[in-house]
């Protein structure tokens, strides 16, 4: 899967009005970022860890903030590289988002698939139909694993209300062709 890298971090978004009147811009909201760096045995990733929205208080010329959305990993660590011992390469096993808290009472759990490739089990670049993709560093490839989300579970954390949950399958079905990713 494509990924977009920045040397850059944004740590808030802010919208504004022009005011013909004043002949300039005027606050409306702003989200604020804040980014956490958890630990890994073999490398850092950044990680957003929760946005709080903002809104401009025209009376007091101040900003005023909302629930707080907290964004967590709970033993979400899925290793990327399919055959990271062959590769010479650390494993690495990034965070997945898993558990969202919006900060009005409500929770969403995010359930992935299991890994669906091994060393000995690699399909054909070509012609494969399973959950993992090679990618090619100019001498071989590298296989990594894909995880998909299979469920996602809405949580009532204040008003007692039942879990919703939404199951999800991918498949092949109505398709000319076998490739799946």
């Amino acid at each position: 899967s494509p990924t977009f890298w920045s040397y850059e971090r944004f740590d808030s978004v802010t919208t504004q009005i022009w005011d013909p009147d004043w002949s300039s811009y005027k606050p409306v909201d702003k989200w604020s970022l804040w980014h956490d760096y958890p630990a890994f045995d073999d490398a850092d990733f950044m990680w957003l860890r929760t946005i709080t929205p903002n809104g401009w208080n025209a009376a007091t010329s101040a900003w005023v903030a909302g629930p707080v959305t907290l964004f967590d990993s709970i033993g979400a660590l899925l290793p990327n590289r399919v055959h990271y011992a062959a590769a010479r390469t650390p494993p690495t096993y990034p965070y997945r988002l898993n558990v969202i808290t919006n900060g009005v009472g409500g929770q969403t759990w995010v359930t992935y698939s299991l890994a669906d490739c091994t060393p000995s089990t690699l399909p054909t670049a070509n012609t494969n139909a399973r959950r993992c993709f090679p990618q090619w560093d100019g001498s071989t490839f590298h296989w990594f694993h894909k995880y998909v989300v299979t469920a996602v579970t809405e949580k009532d954390l204040t008003g007692g209300g039942l879990d919703v949950t939404t199951n999800y399958s991918y498949s092949m079905n109505g398709s000319s062709e076998n490739v799946l990713w």
